[in-house]
């Protein structure tokens, strides 16, 4: 469970955030920043950073331990690779329930964009992570969120370019990179809304994130 500060504003540190259509939603200024973070982190670093959101699950029958665990090892097992593969990969998870068996969990992917390019195999391989985790197939339970909800086509896998330094054109390319990263911002602050995360038992983490080193 969180205990920590709600805020209503629209905007964090100027970058304007989804607080819904009727600004319905309350958001965690805790997890904006430690989303934040990882982001700044990962653009100073590289000079292309793969920005991928998707959302995982249990099968209806599973016997969650109600903790944690499986994510927890899914995130220890993917690292393993990611590190093994030369990939720098950095994350966050937001845990919530709300009348389902199982909670579920919302997750952003931050990669080296000169190592992987491409969301849809990135997440093939967050499947096929998830269902060892879980002893099962994990078809299904990992939403890839490239479709609205009435089926359409939506944007997943933002590559976030900061322009070189001496680019002729470096300060149109800032101005498309800053636009890139507001959106991935927007997108990110949707996992910080107070809604569904009050349900995790005592001393169970409603999110983590990666290790910044």
């Amino acid at each position: 469970m969180i205990h920590q500060q709600v805020s209503h504003a629209d905007t964090y540190q100027g970058i304007q955030v989804n607080v819904g259509p009727f600004e319905e939603y309350g958001l965690y200024p805790v997890i904006m920043e430690r989303f934040k973070e990882r982001l700044d982190w990962m653009t100073d670093r590289h000079c292309k950073v793969l920005f991928i959101r998707f959302d995982m699950r249990f099968p209806a029958r599973y016997p969650a331990m109600g903790g944690n665990q499986e994510i927890s090892r899914f995130w220890k097992n993917f690292g393993e690779q990611s590190a093994y593969r030369g990939i720098d990969l950095h994350y966050l998870w937001v845990r919530e329930q709300s009348r389902e068996k199982h909670q579920h969990y919302h997750c952003i992917a931050l990669l080296d964009g000169n190592k992987v390019m491409n969301y849809f195999h990135f997440l093939l391989k967050v499947q096929e992570t998830w269902g060892r985790v879980l002893g099962c197939d994990a078809t299904g339970l990992i939403h890839f969120c490239d479709k609205d909800a009435d089926g359409n086509r939506m944007e997943n896998g933002i590559m976030l370019c900061r322009p070189p330094l001496k680019h002729p054109a470096r300060e149109h390319l800032q101005i498309l990179f800053k636009q890139d990263y507001d959106r991935c911002f927007y997108w990110a602050s949707y996992l910080a809304k107070e809604n569904q995360k009050a349900s995790a038992p005592y001393r169970v983490n409603s999110f983590d994130s990666s290790v910044l080193r």
